[in-house]
């Protein structure tokens, strides 16, 4: 990334997944995935950290996986629900299992 940012060639296309709501990944999709990659179980929920668009947690194990470049900027407010995010918490999230 820091690479990109200077201007200078990179060696490998740059991975964004999730670091923007934008460029996030749908539950049901990253449930998939994850199951698909064994870093997870069939019976393990999945976290969802934007409930309007039903978007799940990205977390660092798959971004070592899939060698994503990118990590969460999230804001300070969730404004679906209109509540103020705390340090260290991507704000109101539910786990779920989906098939």
């Amino acid at each position: 990334m820091i690479t990109s940012l200077s201007q200078r060639e990179l060696d490998s296309l740059l991975l964004d997944l999730s670091s923007t709501t934008i460029t996030g990944i749908h539950v049901s999709i990253l449930y998939k995935l994850k199951v698909a990659l064994g870093l997870i179980k069939p019976e393990e929920p999945v976290k969802v950290v934007d409930p309007f668009q039903m978007l799940g947690e990205v977390d660092d194990e798959l971004r070592k996986v899939l060698g994503i470049d990118t990590v969460p900027l999230l804001p300070l407010y969730n404004f679906f629900l209109g509540l103020k995010m705390k340090a260290g918490n991507p704000g109101p999230s539910s786990m779920v299992l989906l098939f």
